[in-house]
C-alpha cells in the first residue's frame, strides 16, 4: 500500500517537474541570449575601434601618402592653367571620404574642398581656418613641385617626416588633408540594426561577428542543455537504480527474515529431537548397564554352577574310562594273541608226542611242556574273561557317563542361550543408544549449522552484533596493522540514501580500503559473469547462494559501499581536499576457495581474498597507493576528517 501511495505521488510529481525543467532551459536560453548578444555588442564595438582606428585609419595614410605625392603637382597646374572646375573635380575624386581643402597661400581662406556644397561629411568641422590648423598640408607652388616635401613612413605612421627635398617656385596655395571624422559607436551601431544585411563590409563585419557569437551561444546553449539533460538523465538512472537497489536490499531483508524465522523454527525442531534423542540414549544407558550387570551375574552363575563343575569332573571320569576301557581292550587283544601262540605251541607239543610214541621215545620231557603250555593257556583264558568282564563294566561306565555329560551339557547349552540372548539384546540396546546418540549429535550440529546461518545472514541485515568469523578479522587487523585506523560498521550512506553499514573500513597511511567480510565456507564462484550475476558457495553436496543486501554479489555490494565513500568524500566541504585512495575488499574465511575467474577479472580498486591472504593483500594494496596519495595526513587526521 505505502508503495503504492508513492507511485501515485511520483506521477503527480512528474508533469510538475516537467514545467520546471521546461522554464529552467527557457532560463538559461534567454540568459545565454542576452550573454551572447553582449559578447556579440562587444566583438561589434571591438571591430568598430578596429575598422576606424586601423583599417581606415591606415587607408588613409596611404592615401595621403599617394597624394602628398602626387595632388600638390596636379592642382598647382590646374590653378596657374586657372581651371576651377578640373580643381573640383581633382578634390572630388575621392567621394568625400575624407577631406581635401584648397586655401589661399595663407591658409586662412578656402578656395574648394571635397565634397562642395555637401554638410554630411564629418570632417566639414575642419573648414573652420583655426580648425584647419591642425591638419597636415602641402604646399602650391608655380611652376608646379616636382619633388614631395613629406612622407609616411608606413601605414601605421601618426606624423608625417620631412623628405628634405626642396622645390622652387612660389606659393600659390595650401592643399590641406583632413581625416574622416568616426561616427560614434552607438550611431554606428543603430545603422546596423537598421539595415543588417546591407553589403557595406563595415556591416557585413558586424553582421558576421553578432552571429558568430549568437550561433557560438546558440551551440553552448545545446551543449549545455546536452550535459544538463545527460546529467539528469545519469540522475535518474542513478535514482532507478538505487530505488532498485532499496526494492533488492528490502525484498533480500524480507527474505532474509523469512529464512531467520524458518531457521528458528528448524532450530527447535532440532532441540526436541535432541532432548528427544538425549532422553532415549540415557534410558538406554541405563537399562543397558542393568542389562550388563546380570550379564555378568549370569556369566559368574555359569562359570561357578556346580552343574558346570560337575560337568568337568565327569568329562574327566569319562575320559578317564575310555582310556581304561581302550587299555583294556588293547590287553584283551594281547590275551588273545598270547592264548593263539600258547594254543599253536600246544599243537606243535602234541604233534611231537606223536612221532615220539611212534618212534618209541621218551615222552616225559614233552608231556611236562604240554602241561606247561595247557596252564600258561588256561591262566590267559582267564585273564582275558576278567578283561572282558573289565570292558563291560567300563562300557557301562561310559555310557552312565555319557548319559550324565549330555544331561550337564544342555543345562550348560540352555546357560549360554541364555546368556546369548542376553547379549543380544544388549548389543540391540547398544545399538539403539548409539543411533540415539548419534541423533542427538545430528541435531546438535544441524542447530550449530543454523546459528553459523543466522549469523551469516545477519551480516547483511545492517548494524549487527560481531559474529566470531567477523571477530577473527578485526583481530587479524588491529595486531597485524601498524599505522592505521579502523572503522567498525560505519555507514557511508549519503542524503538521503538508506543506511550502508561497513564491515570494516581501515584508513592506512596512503589508502582507505573498504572491507566486506562474508562467512561462507566452501568454493566460492560465480553464476555467469562474475561482476554481474550471483556467486554461489559449494560446499560437498550442497550449493547455497552468497547473499549481498546491495547488489548482486559481495562484488557489487563493495564498490556500491566505496562509491558511496567516495562521493560522501568528494562533495563534503571538508572533505574535498582529501585527495586519497579507495579500495573495495571481500574477505571470505581462510577454509574458503575462491574461483581463479573471480581472482583473475577482479582488480584495479578492488579484491577478493581470503583471511590467510588477508594482510598481504592489504600490504600490496597500500604500496600501489602511495603514489596516488596528496594527502599528506595521517590515519587519525583522515578519520577525523571522515567522522567530523
Amino acid at each position: 500500500m505505502t508503495k503504492q501511495l508513492k507511485r501515485l505521488e511520483d506521477n503527480k510529481k512528474t508533469p510538475l517537474l516537467k514545467v520546471k525543467r521546461f522554464a529552467a532551459r527557457l532560463g538559461r536560453f534567454s540568459l545565454m541570449g542576452i550573454f551572447t548578444f553582449g559578447i556579440g555588442a562587444f566583438t561589434i564595438f571591438d571591430r568598430y575601434n578596429n575598422y576606424w582606428d586601423k583599417t581606415i585609419f591606415r587607408v588613409q595614410t596611404v592615401d595621403f601618402n599617394i597624394l602628398s605625392h602626387t595632388l600638390p603637382t596636379k592642382l598647382s597646374y590646374t590653378i596657374i592653367q586657372n581651371q576651377s572646375e578640373e580643381l573640383q573635380r581633382t578634390l572630388d575624386s575621392n567621394y568625400s571620404l575624407f577631406g581635401l581643402i584648397v586655401t589661399d597661400p595663407s591658409g586662412e581662406k578656402v578656395i574648394a574642398s571635397s565634397g562642395n556644397g555637401s554638410s554630411s561629411s564629418s570632417w566639414k568641422a575642419a573648414l573652420n581656418p583655426q580648425e584647419l590648423k591642425n591638419h597636415p598640408y602641402d604646399f602650391l607652388l608655380d611652376p608646379p613641385p616636382l619633388y614631395s616635401q613629406w612622407r609616411y613612413g608606413d601605414s601605421r605612421a601618426i606624423e608625417r617626416t620631412a623628405t628634405n627635398l626642396t622645390n622652387r617656385g612660389q606659393v600659390i596655395g595650401r592643399v590641406y588633408y583632413v581625416r574622416g571624422v568616426k561616427p560614434t559607436f552607438e550611431n554606428d551601431f543603430y545603422k546596423w540594426l537598421s539595415n543588417p544585411i546591407a553589403t557595406s563590409s563595415r556591416i557585413e563585419t558586424y553582421t558576421m561577428a553578432i552571429l558568430v557569437c549568437l550561433t557560438t551561444g546558440f551551440t553552448c546553449w545545446l551543449i549545455l542543455e546536452y550535459l544538463l539533460y545527460k546529467k539528469e538523465v545519469q540522475k535518474e538512472e542513478s535514482e532507478q537504480r538505487e530505488n532498485t537497489l532499496r526494492q533488492q536490499k528490502d525484498s533480500l531483508l524480507l527474505q532474509l527474515r523469512e529464512r531467520i524465522n524458518q531457521i528458528k523454527t528448524l532450530q527447535n525442531r532440532w532441540e526436541q529431537e535432541r532432548i528427544i534423542s538425549t532422553s532415549q540414549a540415557q534410558e538406554l544407558h541405563s537399562y543397558n548397564q542393568i542389562l550388563q550387570q546380570e550379564i555378568s551375574e549370569l556369566r559368574v552363575t555359569v562359570i561357578s554352577a556346580p552343574v558346570i563343575t560337575t560337568l568337568n569332573i565327569t568329562q574327566t571320569e569319562l575320559d578317564k574310562a575310555k582310556t581304561e576301557a581302550e587299555s583294556a581292550r588293547q590287553k584283551q587283544q594281547e590275551q588273545e594273541s598270547q592264548i593263539k601262540q600258547l594254543n599253536h605251541q600246544l599243537q606243535v607239543y602234541q604233534d611231537q608226542i606223536v612221532r615220539a610214541k611212534e618212534e618209541g621215545v621218551s615222552l616225559k620231557k614233552l608231556q611236562s611242556q604240554v602241561e606247561e603250555v595247557k596252564h600258561a593257556r588256561s591262566k590267559a583264558e582267564l585273564e582275558l574273561k576278567q578283561l572282558h568282564n573289565s570292558e563291560q563294566r567300563f562300557t557301562n561306565t561310559i555310557t552312565s557317563l555319557e548319559k550324565q555329560l549330555a544331561s550337564q551339557q544342555d543345562i550348560q547349552a540352555q546357560l549360554n542361550k541364555q546368556l546369548e540372548i542376553l547379549q543380544r539384546t544388549l548389543e540391540e540396546r547398544e545399538g539403539q543408544e548409539r543411533e540415539s546418540n548419534e541423533k542427538a549429535e545430528r541435531a546438535t550440529q544441524q542447530m550449530a549449522l543454523l546459528t553459523e546461518e543466522i549469523e551469516i545472514i545477519r551480516e547483511d541485515m545492517g548494524r549487527h552484533p560481531l559474529n566470531k568469523f567477523e571477530k577473527s578479522v578485526l583481530n587479524c587487523l588491529q595486531n597485524n596493522l601498524s599505522q592505521k585506523e579502523i572503522l567498525t560498521q560505519f555507514d557511508v550512506g549519503n542524503g538521503g540514501d538508506n543506511s550502508k553499514f561497513t564491515d570494516f573500513i581501515v584508513v592506512l597511511t596512503n589508502c582507505i580500503i573498504v572491507l566486506e567480510v562474508k562467512s561462507y565456507k566452501g568454493f566460492i564462484e560465480p553464476t555467469g559473469d562474475l561482476r554481474n550475476t550471483s556467486w554461489m558457495c559449494r560446499r560437498g553436496d550442497d550449493t547455497i547462494l552468497v547473499n549481498a543486501c546491495w547488489g548482486r554479489n559481495p562484488y557489487q555490494q563493495v564498490k556500491i559501499y566505496t562509491d558511496s565513500l567516495l562521493w560522501r568524500m568528494r562533495n563534503s566541504g571538508r572533505n574535498r581536499s582529501l585527495k586519497l585512495p579507495i579500495y573495495g575488499l571481500v574477505v571470505f574465511p581462510s577454509e574458503a576457495s575462491i574461483a581463479s575467474s573471480i581472482e583473475s577479472n577482479i582488480g584495479g580498486y578492488y579484491r577478493v581474498t581470503t583471511l590467510n591472504s588477508l594482510l598481504q593483500t592489504i600490504r600490496e594494496i597500500d604500496i600501489n597507493a602511495k603514489s596516488r596519495n596528496s594527502t599528506g595526513m595521517t590515519p587519525q587526521q583522515i578519520v577525523q576528517s571522515l567522522t567530523a
